[in-house]
């Protein structure tokens, strides 16, 4: 799942963290492992979710490894230390990621720290909310064009289950300050007397 998320934790034998931080990719085409599931007919489309297809991978080690080995792209990962386990995963602006209002763009586009509005239905809000303020904070390989980013959901199971079940359309709007007009007039010039 890192060679997906970019980033985590990742727990050693001895039960201690260590934080695990995108440093790069090969530069080869991705290739979706729950694509090629559906399009070997292993499982249907139609209600694929990110819990199921890695459940089908768990009781299908061989087949998964295969496919897995059919994705030629490869991300690169660097070791940090886990300072406050409660923090989420740096992101590529260097801060700690905030489940719900971290976002990851397209960093040739945007720039870290820049406000957007997401407007539609977002796992982990009421019922009835609409929309949501979130903050440019990291970038991803697979994040590329002006209306595409991924909202970081947090650590653990529960989150794992909301981002795999995000299917809904959202709408992404760059929340930008509006340029002031020049007035005309410039401070006037000392005449020298």
């Amino acid at each position: 799942m890192l060679q997906v998320q970019g980033s985590g934790r990742v727990r050693l034998p001895d039960g201690s963290f260590v934080r695990v931080l995108y440093d790069g990719r090969n530069g080869r085409p991705y290739t979706a492992v729950a694509k090629l599931i559906v399009q070997e007919g292993h499982l249907p489309l139609e209600g694929l979710t990110l819990a199921r297809w890695t459940a089908w991978m768990r009781q299908n080690p061989e087949i998964a490894r295969r496919l897995i080995r059919a994705n030629a792209s490869y991300i690169f990962f660097r070791l940090a230390p886990v300072a406050d386990p409660a923090l989420g995963p740096q992101g590529a602006a260097g801060a700690p990621l905030s489940p719900g209002r971290s976002i990851a763009v397209d960093a040739n586009l945007w720039r870290y720290g820049l406000p957007f509005w997401l407007e539609g239905r977002l796992p982990g809000g009421a019922p009835t909310e609409t929309g949501r303020l979130v903050v440019a904070a990291d970038t991803g390989s697979a994040i590329v064009g002006p209306a595409r980013g991924d909202l970081y959901l947090g650590t653990g199971a529960a989150a794992g289950v909301a981002a795999g079940n995000l299917r809904d359309p959202v709408g992404f709007v760059v929340l930008l300050p509006k340029p002031t007009p020049r007035t005309g007039a410039e401070p006037a010039a000392e005449s020298g007397r």
